[in-house]
């Protein structure tokens, strides 16, 4: 439940970041991790911003999410957070409203 709660706040963070900063964000997602990465509009590229393991889950996302300025999200997600006590899905929809429901 912990790893849970830290994706969605890490979603639900950069969602506001994207507002507030007018730049984008992205979150990537690996095994036991998650990086969070800031579009630089001078280098245009991504630029890690923060990177966070997930220590006794493994992750498995369908894709990595990006949060514009304008409030809404590309590359909508579904994301597994498992270990041996069950499963958590997390969906993110266009809107930017974040779900998480126990699977297993």
């Amino acid at each position: 439940e912990k790893a849970v709660w830290d994706i969605r706040s890490a979603l639900s963070s950069a969602r506001y970041k994207a507002l507030f900063e007018g730049t984008s964000y992205r979150i990537r997602f690996s095994a036991v991790a998650y990086a969070v990465d800031k579009f630089d509009e001078g280098k245009n590229a991504w630029v890690l911003a923060e990177r966070r393991y997930c220590e006794g889950v493994t992750l498995e996302s369908n894709n990595s999410p990006v949060f514009t300025p304008e409030g809404s999200v590309t590359g909508l997600a579904t994301i597994y957070i498992k270990n041996t006590w069950g499963t958590y899905k997390i969906t993110l929809a266009i809107t930017g409203r974040i779900k998480s429901v126990r699977v297993v």
